[in-house]
């Protein structure tokens, strides 16, 4: 379901719909999947599927790299970029990771995977994304913890994680 600005199509419907006062059904295609979690940024939505892959659509940081900043149809975020690729394509029986949760600040976009593994990617304000620069991130990259990632929450320009120890 979705509802506010559609501006940039981020709500999935007709473009003369500028604005839904109302909760609506997003019509997301079925190749898409089974859909376990949903996020939505300043003007992007971002969904999971219950087999790992993350789907983005609207405008702004879509992680999809530096030229694809706007979209109005959900688009799979290349798997290889969260550690998935031909060589672990089980997860599950591997050591590569499945991305298990989204969470989107206005800018900014972290996933966490089934390792406890953080992904950032965005505006860098102030450093919020955690990856030991400033400079703005066009698609996932691994944030650095020493400890497995529980949970994530990002604000306006500053993020914050419950981690385990290793």
């Amino acid at each position: 379901m979705g509802w506010g600005n559609n501006e940039y199509g981020q709500l999935l419907t007709a473009a003369d719909e500028p604005q839904l006062h109302t909760p609506r059904r997003l019509p997301l295609p079925p190749t898409v999947g089974r859909i376990v979690d949903v996020a939505a940024s300043g003007s992007a939505c971002f969904v999971l599927n219950d087999k790992g892959d993350v789907y983005s659509w609207g405008f702004g940081p879509l992680g999809r790299g530096p030229e694809n900043i706007q979209c109005s149809s959900p688009q799979l975020i290349p798997p290889p970029l969260f550690g998935r690729n031909e060589f672990t394509p089980d997860v599950k029986a591997s050591c590569g990771d499945e991305v298990v949760s989204v969470v989107c600040g206005v800018h900014m976009v972290t996933c966490i995977t089934n390792n406890g593994n953080l992904y950032s990617w965005g505006r860098n304000i102030g450093g919020n994304l955690g990856l030991g620069h400033r400079h703005e991130q066009s698609f996932p990259v691994q944030v650095c913890m020493l400890g497995r990632v529980l949970q994530a929450s990002c604000g306006v320009d500053h993020s914050a994680a419950l981690a385990r120890t290793l």
